[in-house]
């Protein structure tokens, strides 16, 4: 209780490093175990409710992922209640593309979920490579069955993610140089 009502809120506000999340591991097994170096119960044993012999005790891993995954989902919440962290994420990622990406052009990158276009991870804070990194986990994609004519219009329209053509396309002609000047 102590562990997740004192980790969890500043976790979800703040993001927690690897390392504090490997140290309240270790702190929790020490004192659950009285700091023994032989333990016979695996761990999804503990973690487990206690209806089913656990000791329903707090997976701050799995917790930090799900924190993780709310951030992620937050991030692709587009529309009037998109967070303005969001936003200036988008401009992060932008400007972070691989290898400054000279074939996307930097006015014309929205969000790497929706185009063709991914950040250089190591250009992105500790978070954000983590957020991205459980959105590979996940296999995080633009999917649907059926996708509304409404969402369609306010995908994206350069480099959309499930485009056939060639960059070269997008970039040559001055029918496309007009284009992308004028919203």
């Amino acid at each position: 209780m102590v562990v997740g009502g004192m980790t969890q809120y500043l976790t979800k506000v703040q993001g927690m490093p690897k390392e504090v999340e490997e140290r309240l591991e270790k702190r929790i097994r020490h004192f659950l175990w009285a700091e023994k170096v032989k333990v016979t119960v695996n761990k999804e044993t503990i973690y487990a409710p206690a209806d089913d012999s656990g000791r329903n005790l707090l997976d701050i891993v799995a917790r930090n992922e799900a924190i993780t995954v709310t951030w992620l989902k937050s991030y692709l919440t587009f529309g009037k209640g998109r967070a303005m962290w969001a936003y200036v994420t988008d401009e992060i990622m932008s400007i972070n593309a691989i290898g400054g990406d000279d074939n996307v052009d930097v006015i014309l990158r929205a969000n790497p979920y929706l185009q063709k276009w991914k950040p250089t991870r190591l250009d992105l804070s500790k978070d954000l490579q983590r957020m991205m990194k459980i959105g590979d986990k996940y296999d995080l994609r633009l999917d649907g069955l059926a996708i509304s004519r409404k969402i369609q219009r306010d995908m994206p329209i350069w480099y959309h993610n499930k485009m056939n053509a060639t960059r070269a396309l997008f970039n040559l002609g001055s029918e496309v140089q007009c284009l992308r000047k004028k919203p």
